[in-house]
């Protein structure tokens, strides 16, 4: 009865312990290049629940393959081109599974890469093509955005 009642209390333990245990953290590679930008954007990764390395450039961050090294890169860099290889490395961690977050100046990444455009949804044009004009921005403007479906990362 005494061993019994042990066993139970060892088996609740670990039970307990497994259910409780903090999931493995999130690693992300933050690529960064091709523009200025505040190192306080690095105080972004540094909470609990993440994991982080850094890329000055798109050479360094796609030197190797980054499948089962990393869960998602963040790209924060304005990279004109990338190298067959690098570009092969790239396609291979996302269409693994890896995650991707484009921010900022990164969408101006690749002009000539139809890939990476229809990968992360819409190129900006730097010049004219095929008749379409160079794209422009406006700073700090208020945007009133509703879904109209639940985006898929929510679900």
């Amino acid at each position: 009865s005494m061993l019994i009642t042990r066993n139970l209390g060892v088996l609740t333990l670990c039970a307990l312990s497994a259910a409780l245990s903090v999931p493995a953290p999130v690693r992300l590679l933050v690529v960064t290049g091709g523009h200025d930008y505040p190192t306080s954007f690095y105080t972004l990764f540094e909470q609990e629940g993440l994991t982080w390395d850094h890329a000055v450039s798109n050479e360094e961050a796609f030197r190797k393959d980054l499948r089962g090294r990393y869960d998602a890169l963040v790209l924060y860099d304005g990279s004109a081109k990338i190298s067959p290889e690098g570009q092969a490395h790239f396609r291979e961690f996302v269409e693994a599974g890896g995650g991707l977050l484009v921010l900022h100046h990164a969408i101006i990444s690749y002009q000539d890469s139809d890939w990476f455009r229809d990968l992360v949804g819409g190129r900006y044009l730097l010049d004219t093509i095929d008749g379409k004009p160079a794209s422009t921005y406006l700073h700090d403007q208020d945007m009133n955005i509703r879904a109209v479906t639940p985006p898929p990362i929510t679900q």
